[in-house]
C-alpha cells in the first residue's frame, strides 16, 4: 500500500508482523470454518485451465500469506495450480500494464481506486455483473465495498481489503484536563484542547496525520469535510472549492487549529499514519483526529506502545460516517476461463466451496483490515481479535457506517486526479502551516482542477 514508510527503524510491515496473530485466532491453513454456509453458486463445470495467476501488490508479510494461504485451498479444492505474480508497491501499475503489454498470463489483478478507470478504458478489466453468486454475496457486503466495486452500472471485483478512518483519545491527557468523555462535534473537540491548552495539560493537545500522501494530508482534510455534510467535487467532477462551500469552510477552521488557536502541533504537517502514530504514543497528545484502524492494533498492544490500554477509540465528530478506502481484486480481460478465475477470486473476495469468506476473515483477523462483509463482525475470532484493542460495538458501528472515499471525492476515478492531489498535497501544506490562506488554497484547487479537467 501507498503508506509503507519506515520510522525509526520499524516499518509498517514489523508493526503488523507484531499484531497479526491474537492468541487463539485460527489461521486460514486451519481451514476453521465458522457459520460457514455454501455458496449459491453452482460448481463449475467449464473445463478446467492448467493454471490460473494473480497479480498482486508485495510480497508483503501476513498480508501476502493470506493471499496465498486463499490460493493453495483454491487449488486442494479444484486441483488448479493458482500462482501469484508480485509487482511490488510503487511499480505495480507500471509492471501490470507491462504485463499486459507482453501477453503475460495475467487472470485476476488487484484493483487499487485511482487504477480502476483507465483499466476499464482500456479494457483490461472486464466486469463480473451476473456471474454465479454475486447477488448473494451483494446482500451481506459492506456499503462501502459496494460503492467501491459498482462502476458505470457495472460490478468490477470482489473485495480484497480496506480500512476506514478512526478517531483516538489519550484517556491520561483527557483526564488530567478533567474531560469526561471524547468530543461529539468538531467545536467541542475544539473547546477541550483549548482548556487542555489553557491548563497546562498539553502544548499542543492535537495532531493529524497531515504529511504530504495520497491518503494522508488530503484524507485529514476529506475526512473534516465529510462529517459536515460536504464533498470536494460534484457529480460532475467539477470542484466543490467555491465561497462559502462547506470544503472551504473546512479548511478555514482546520488552518486557525494550527494558526490562530495553537492546539494542532505544527509537527503533524511532518507525520503521515505511522510517524503520527509514533509520535501519539510518546504521550504528548490528547487526540489524533483521523488515522486508519489498523493501527488501534498497534497503540494498544502492550508490546509495542507505552500507552497501551489508554487509548480510547471515539466516534466521527458530528456523527459523521467514516471514510474508507476500499481494494478490489478484478477479473482481466485475457482471461481463458471467466468460470474458473471467478471461482478463484471468490477465495480471496467472496466464499470458498466450504462456505467461508476465506480471505476476508483472515484479512481482518490476521492483519486487521476491514473484511467486506458484514456478517464477518459476529466471527467469535474476529471479536477476539479486536476487542484487546478497541470498544467493538463502536469499532463494528463505525465499520458499518463507513462511506468509500469516491462518494466525498467522486473524481478518485479520473485521469487526472493523480495529478490533482499532488497539487493539493502542496496547497494544503502551505495553508494549515500559514503560507497562505484557505481562500488561496481553495482558489488554486479548483482552478486546477478544472484545468486539468479540460485537458484529460
Amino acid at each position: 500500500m501507498d503508506r509503507r514508510r519506515t520510522v525509526n527503524a520499524l516499518s509498517r510491515r514489523d508493526l503488523l508482523k507484531g499484531a497479526a496473530l491474537m492468541a487463539g485466532a485460527t489461521c486460514l491453513a486451519g481451514r476453521s470454518a465458522w457459520a460457514a454456509q455454501p455458496p449459491g453458486r453452482p460448481p463449475v463445470t467449464a473445463a478446467k485451465p492448467p493454471r490460473l495467476v494473480m497479480a498482486t501488490l508485495g510480497p508483503a508479510g501476513t498480508e501476502s500469506k493470506v493471499a496465498e494461504d486463499a490460493l493453495a485451498a483454491f487449488t486442494k479444492d479444484s486441483g488448479i495450480k493458482a500462482d501469484i505474480l508480485y509487482g511490488g508497491d510503487k511499480d505495480f501499475l507500471s509492471k501490470v500494464l507491462a504485463w499486459y503489454a507482453g501477453q503475460e498470463q495475467l487472470d485476476t489483478v488487484f484493483v487499487r481506486e485511482n487504477f480502476l478507470g483507465s483499466w476499464v478504458k482500456e479494457g483490461l478489466l472486464v466486469p463480473v455483473t451476473g456471474m454465479p453468486g454475486l447477488e448473494e454475496l451483494k446482500s451481506d457486503l459492506v456499503e462501502s465495498y459496494w460503492q467501491s466495486m459498482f462502476r458505470d452500472g457495472q460490478v468490477w471485483g470482489l473485495p480484497y481489503y480496506g480500512e476506514f478512518e478512526t478517531c483516538w483519545a489519550f484517556e491520561d491527557k483527557m483526564k488530567k484536563a478533567r474531560i469526561a468523555a471524547p468530543p461529539k462535534t468538531w467545536d467541542e473537540l475544539l473547546e477541550h484542547c483549548q482548556k487542555a491548552k489553557r491548563d497546562g495539560v498539553a502544548k499542543y493537545p492535537l495532531l493529524w496525520a497531515a504529511g504530504q500522501g495520497d491518503h494522508h494530508l488530503p484524507w485529514q482534510w476529506f475526512q473534516q469535510v465529510s462529517t459536515r455534510g460536504g464533498t470536494l467535487f460534484d457529480k460532475e467532477n467539477k470542484p466543490a472549492l467555491g465561497p462559502g462551500s462547506i470544503a472551504r469552510k473546512t479548511l478555514e477552521w482546520w488552518r486557525k487549529t494550527f494558526t490562530d488557536w495553537g492546539i494542532s502541533d505544527p509537527r503533524s504537517a511532518e507525520l503521515r499514519y505511522i510517524p503520527a502514530m509514533k509520535a501519539f504514543m510518546t504521550g504528548d497528545y490528547m487526540y489524533l483526529a483521523v488515522i486508519f484502524n489498523q493501527y488501534l492494533r498497534t497503540v494498544n498492544d502492550p508490546k509495542q506502545s507505552p500507552i497501551a490500554g489508554h487509548v480510547q477509540m471515539f466516534a466521527m465528530p458530528e456523527g459523521g460516517r467514516p471514510m474508507s478506502y476500499n481494494r478490489i481484486l478484478g477479473m482481466v480481460s485475457t482471461t481463458k476461463s471467466k468460470e474458473w478465475t471467478w471461482e478463484l477470486i471468490n477465495y480471496i473476495g467472496g466464499k470458498s466451496r466450504s462456505g467461508e469468506y476465506l480471505g476476508q476473515q483472515a484479512f481482518a483477523i490476521q492483519v486487521g483490515f476491514m473484511p467486506g462483509y458484514k456478517s464477518i463482525q459476529d466471527n467469535p475470532q474476529m471479536r477476539q481479535a479486536w476487542e484487546p484493542y478497541v470498544d467493538y460495538s463502536l469499532f463494528q458501528r463505525q465499520w458499518a457506517a463507513s462511506i468509500h472515499s469516491s462518494q466525498i471525492v467522486p473524481a478518485t476515478y479520473e485521469p487526472w486526479y493523480s495529478q490533482w492531489l499532488d497539487i493539493a498535497n502542496v496547497q494544503l501544506q502551505d495553508c494549515i502551516l500559514g503560507k497562505i490562506t484557505a481562500d488561496a488554497a481553495c482558489d488554486e484547487m479548483a482552478r486546477r482542477a478544472l484545468a486539468l479537467k479540460a485537458s484529460a
